[in-house]
């Protein structure tokens, strides 16, 4: 449950891929402080089910195009 402007939010997940570890440390840290409740960071894989909230780091900083774009169409 998130508040917002007066109003009671409720999520049912919130999976972000981000393209390097500093991005997705920054996303990690601004939804824990948003929604609060610790935010698991996974590296290269799918997060959990069950993790409500999480956030990927898919490493494709640096590959090309083609490959980033294979890297998060394989991330679900």
């Amino acid at each position: 449950m998130v508040r917002r402007a007066g109003t009671l939010l409720r999520m049912t997940g919130v999976h972000v891929a981000a393209d390097d570890r500093t991005g997705a440390l920054e996303v990690a840290g601004a939804c824990a402080d948003e929604c609060g409740v610790a935010v698991p960071m996974h590296v290269g894989t799918t997060p959990p089910t069950s993790d409500p909230v999480a956030v990927v780091d898919l490493s494709t900083r640096h590959l090309d195009p083609a490959q980033a774009a294979a890297v998060a169409a394989a991330c679900e």
